[in-house]
């Protein structure tokens, strides 16, 4: 099936290296994909292109593909054509962010079911304003051009039309905390296969080596985030983050990290999707004061680590870390050696968690209420360590014949 694309962040791909049957719609080339256009345009010429195809063959079948943001793209190229609703089908693409946003502000309030209700109904309106329209103008009444996105929930609830929904990000639809009714509304979506959860590490862990090469021509990864350390001379060290109630003792064991892995590093963080430092300007004002750089959690952690095998991956426990290839994980946070996530456990180089005076392993090392044991998979040298969080001093233990913790030097 020949495939016809156009990104609005057209320097992205590299457009000689695209797979076979995927072309550029002919209303763009190439030097207006590479530089960037209006989504007003690319609208309108994307439709009037569809409708000549709709033209040339009425039975023709068409698959439109778009973000969930920009949803006003499927519906301009079939109802504005007025294809039949048997004619195509639609697949929304979400990162999360714009999906999430739209289910916590404009659905997470007690008044949400009679909202969706008033929605639906000028959804209903507005596909037969569209269906009327007999031209490609950008101006819309019904519901205005940047208001369409929050009517995602109203398409993929449609019984006319068959849209469907892949979001890569972690499930925020299970943690929704709006009304029950809505939820239930997305637990059905979920069983009918209309919102579904991509793994993206998943997916990229399947690729062969030549699906993988391949890829990696095709897209062109963004390294400009990386540029304090190409800059410096140094390596990358990425800070897994989780949701930033679940970052206990956040800067003690950032600071245990540094200490142990060293100067040789640039220290980056990449947050959880479901709370982005973007929309947090305290937690964004002490990762500088703590001075680490803040990767845009919307960018699947997965990506990051495919498109730049050389970063070293640390923190707490994460799917992201299955994905990774054994040197790219390194300490995971929060739990012991034998914590670890059994998925990536024998991949990391060791667990750091948080032990007191009363632990009966290592209770004897600890000199106050902010210390933190490594415990390494590789115990050739030495089999822990202990970081004083007061003090900021590291120490390495090895095991003697008497089964006793021995200082190493």
């Amino acid at each position: 099936i020949p495939t016809l694309i156009w990104l609005g962040r057209g320097g992205a791909w590299n457009y000689g290296e695209m797979p076979e049957n995927v072309h550029l719609i002919p209303a763009a080339d190439t030097k207006n994909v590479s530089n960037g256009v209006s989504k007003q345009e690319m609208y309108q010429e994307s439709a009037k292109y569809v409708g000549e195809l709709y033209e040339l063959n009425k039975n023709a079948k068409f698959h439109f593909y778009c973000n969930d943001y920009h949803p006003l793209a499927w519906m301009f190229m079939s109802l504005i054509n007025n294809i039949p609703t048997e004619n195509f089908d639609v697949t929304l693409l979400s990162d999360g962010t714009a999906s999430k946003y739209v289910l916590d502000s404009v659905f997470g309030e007690d008044n949400a079911v009679e909202k969706l209700a008033q929605m639906t109904q000028r959804y209903k309106e507005f596909k037969q304003e569209l269906r009327d329209k007999h031209n490609y103008e950008y101006k819309t009444k019904t519901i205005g051009p940047n208001e369409i996105a929050n009517f995602t929930l109203c398409m993929l609830n449609d019984n006319e039309i068959d849209v469907k929904m892949y979001y890569t990000a972690y499930n925020y639809i299970s943690a929704f905390a709006g009304p029950t009714e809505i939820k239930n509304n997305l637990t059905e979506l979920q069983t009918n296969g209309k919102l579904i959860r991509a793994n993206l590490g998943t997916w990229l862990a399947a690729m062969s080596d030549e699906e993988n090469v391949a890829l990696k021509k095709l897209y062109k990864f963004n390294d400009e985030v990386f540029s304090e350390a190409t800059s410096q001379g140094k390596k990358i060290a990425m800070i897994v983050g989780t949701t930033t109630p679940g970052e206990v003792d956040f800067e003690d064991y950032t600071n245990a990290i540094r200490t142990y892995y060293g100067d040789g590093y640039v220290y980056y963080y990449k947050g959880h999707p479901g709370t982005p430092t973007q929309s947090d300007a305290a937690k964004a004002e002490k990762l500088k004061n703590m001075g680490l750089i803040d990767v845009d959690s919307t960018i699947a952690a997965e990506l990051i680590f495919f498109f730049n095998d050389t970063i070293l991956g640390t923190g707490y426990n994460s799917s992201t870390f299955s994905s990774l290839e054994e040197n790219q994980v390194g300490g995971i946070w929060n739990c012991s050696f034998e914590g670890i996530n059994t998925e990536y456990k024998e991949k990391a180089d060791f667990g750091i968690k948080k032990v007191g005076q009363d632990d009966a392993t290592y209770g004897s090392l600890i000199d106050n209420d902010r210390s933190y044991v490594f415990e390494f998979k590789d115990t050739t040298e030495y089999d822990i360590a202990v970081y004083n969080a007061v003090n900021k001093t590291l120490k390495y233990y090895a095991k003697n014949s008497l089964n006793q913790f021995e200082i190493v030097d």
